[in-house]
């Protein structure tokens, strides 16, 4: 049988947490769902360092309450200039279909020598990601608003 998960922790917006050679950075954004956590993790990739994080929450609902919607703006908001300060390169989504991971686990399937990661989008790439996410929060709102 498969063990039942067990909360072993409690995580804090900027803890940091080791596992191996390799530590990540918890930063609570809450709004998708609460207790929603994203990760900023340093990767390399042949040898290289680089720095990619994970957006925990792809998706507002314009039907969530008001709160949820507003913390998940404020979330995208501050969570991006957190990764432009981090310098961060690529964003990895919850749900495959918001950032085409299937198709760059493809590309990286035929990659070869010199080609550019397909997780490593670039800073610009990431920003424009969590701008997309603001601005449906703030659609769904506007929608909420609208329809009293």
């Amino acid at each position: 049988t498969t063990p039942i998960p067990r909360r072993d922790m409690v995580a804090s917006d900027g803890e940091k947490l080791t596992l191996g050679d390799t530590t990540l950075t918890l930063y609570a954004t809450p709004g998708h769902t609460e207790g929603t956590f994203s990760v900023i993790i340093p990767v390399k990739d042949n040898g290289r360092p680089h720095v990619i994080a994970t957006w925990g929450g792809t998706s507002v609902s314009r039907t969530s309450p008001p709160e949820a919607i507003k913390a998940y703006i404020n979330s995208a908001v501050h969570y991006r200039e957190i990764l432009a300060n981090q310098k961060v390169e690529g964003i990895i989504s919850n749900h495959t279909a918001y950032d085409n991971s299937m198709k760059k686990l493809d590309a990286l399937k035929t990659r070869k020598p010199g080609d550019p990661h397909p997780f490593l989008t670039g800073a610009d790439s990431v920003r424009r990601y969590l701008t997309v996410a603001e601005e449906l929060g703030r659609a769904a709102l506007a929608a909420q608003t609208s329809a009293k």
